[in-house]
């Protein structure tokens, strides 16, 4: 299991790359097969979802099955 730390440190390093490329918003999904992407940075497992990162936040976006 990976801690929160380290998923702290991936959204901080990703936060960086934004403001060095001037990115306000980068917004990827978890919808293909053997794409990690928002597990890596959120550690969320399920199927299908949204993520939205900007300076201050970090919305993950599903459906209902996952509560």
């Amino acid at each position: 299991m990976v801690s929160q730390d380290v998923y702290n440190g991936r959204l901080t390093r990703l936060r960086e790359t934004m403001l060095a490329q001037d990115v306000d918003c980068f917004v990827f999904t978890n919808r293909e097969e053997g794409k990690p992407d928002i597990w890596y940075l959120t550690g969320f497992t399920g199927s299908s979802a949204t993520c939205v990162v900007t300076q201050d936040r970090q919305l993950l976006v599903t459906d209902g099955r996952y509560k």
